[in-house]
C-alpha cells in the first residue's frame, strides 16, 4: 500500500484535479465552474492527501468556518483510484484544534 501523507497547504492543491473530481465525478458538485471552485477554495481551508513517492494528490476536503463557533467540512473527495486505502481515516479531525469551539451543525445537517 502507498505511504500518504496530508497537507493543509493549500498552495498544494491540485485545482485542474480537484475541479475535474467534483465537476465531472461527484454528485453535489457536477456541472461545477472552474470559476467557481477556484472561489470556493479561496474562501475555505482546503486539505489535501497526496501520494508520498510521487507527490501526486489523492485526495481533498475543504472547510468553510467562522474561525470561532462554526465549521462545515464538505466536498470530501478520494479519487476512485485511491479508495478504500485509509485516507479518510487519516484525514478526518486533523483540523479540530481549530474548529474545537464549533458546537453544532447548521440545522439542515441536525440529525432528528
Amino acid at each position: 500500500m502507498p505511504a500518504y501523507e496530508f497537507s493543509a497547504d493549500p498552495r498544494r492543491v491540485d485545482r485542474v484535479t480537484v475541479h475535474r473530481w467534483l465537476s465531472e465525478l461527484s454528485y453535489w458538485a457536477r456541472g461545477r465552474s472552474r470559476e467557481q471552485q477556484d472561489a470556493a477554495i479561496e474562501g475555505s481551508r482546503n486539505y489535501g492527501v497526496y501520494d508520498r513517492d510521487t507527490g501526486e494528490q489523492v485526495g481533498y476536503a475543504r472547510i468553510v468556518t467562522d474561525g470561532a463557533t462554526f465549521a462545515w467540512l464538505c466536498d470530501v473527495f478520494v479519487s476512485p483510484d485511491a479508495r478504500g486505502q485509509g485516507h479518510r481515516q487519516g484525514a478526518h479531525g486533523r483540523d479540530r484544534r481549530r474548529c474545537r469551539t464549533a458546537r453544532r451543525p447548521p440545522c439542515h445537517a441536525r440529525h432528528r
